[in-house]
């Protein structure tokens, strides 16, 4: 039931969000953003997460007016995810020893134990360090969602927002790699908040990387005419195996930035063929 509704509660934060793009769509930038600024005011007094809709909605429009591509897009919609982790960045260094406490001591209550060599407390706290990355790639999500379903409602309006990109073709860009290293710099030569951001650096860049080698795997899959009950198994497997599968996906994905097996910088006759495809749409 908890899961339903959080499904629920980030359906209707990306909808509102593809909305509010679709209008920027049909009516401008300007005009719609004297509505959706005081919105995501209003919105963000009650629950700071809902301000993000209106917000990324509009800065997807801004990059879409100004004709940028997929990613540029996605790019700019996801900067409320930056500030917002920042804030929770700063936030965070406060002494947080009675609120570990406290989050550890009701999760022990509801019966929850770690293998010996593990407590509660650290996992807590861990998780209270990375919350700036959570933050920031739970907004990312938002913001791709958003734009799914401002293509599904585009459709119906007769408005129809430019194509993404197709997963399998999809990687982030290659500067991408010094923020990774400026992360693990940060983490190993700093203390204190500089350290904390570079280890939420390593996190988000690894994440990141992990798509990558998904993307990489469904190409593979794709390339090789793999039946999708075959695929939906592998990646069963892949979520079944997270903590060991996260790491060699975002090995593949850190790897395929390098040599490049997809040979997206040199399209092949079928990604070219469906890239052609999807502007033709």
């Amino acid at each position: 039931m908890l899961f339903l509704s959080f499904l629920g509660s980030v359906g209707g934060i990306a909808a509102l969000g593809a909305a509010t793009l679709l209008a920027c769509r049909r009516f401008g930038l300007w005009r719609v953003g004297l509505v959706a600024l005081p919105l995501a005011v209003g919105a963000g007094m009650l629950t700071p997460i809902l301000a993000v809709a209106p917000l990324a909605g509009l800065l997807a429009g801004w990059q879409l007016e100004r004709q940028r591509s997929y990613g540029k897009i996605l790019a700019a919609a996801a900067l409320p995810g930056v500030v917002q982790g920042g804030l929770l960045l700063v936030a965070t260094q406060e002494p947080r020893d009675e609120v570990v406490a406290q989050v550890a001591g009701q999760l022990e209550a509801m019966g929850l134990k770690l293998e010996e060599g593990y407590s509660v407390s650290q996992i807590v706290e861990l998780g209270l360090r990375l919350q700036p990355a959570t933050e920031f790639l739970f907004i990312l999500f938002i913001a791709v969602l958003m734009y799914r379903l401002g293509q599904l409602g585009g459709r119906w309006l007769k408005s129809e927002l430019p194509p993404a990109i197709p997963f399998r073709f999809w990687r982030p860009w290659e500067l991408l790699i010094w923020v990774l290293i400026a992360g693990l710099a940060l983490v190993l030569g700093t203390q204190g908040i500089s350290a904390e951001l570079g280890l939420n650096l390593m996190v988000v860049t690894g994440v990141l990387y992990a798509i990558q080698g998904l993307a990489l795997v469904r190409f593979c899959c794709w390339r090789l005419g793999i039946s999708r009950w075959m695929e939906g198994f592998l990646y069963v497997a892949l979520a079944f195996t997270a903590g060991l599968s996260t790491l060699v996906l975002a090995g593949l994905g850190l790897l395929d930035t390098w040599f490049d097996w997809r040979r997206l910088d040199t399209p092949s006759q079928e990604a070219a063929a469906e890239q052609d495809r999807q502007q033709n749409v």
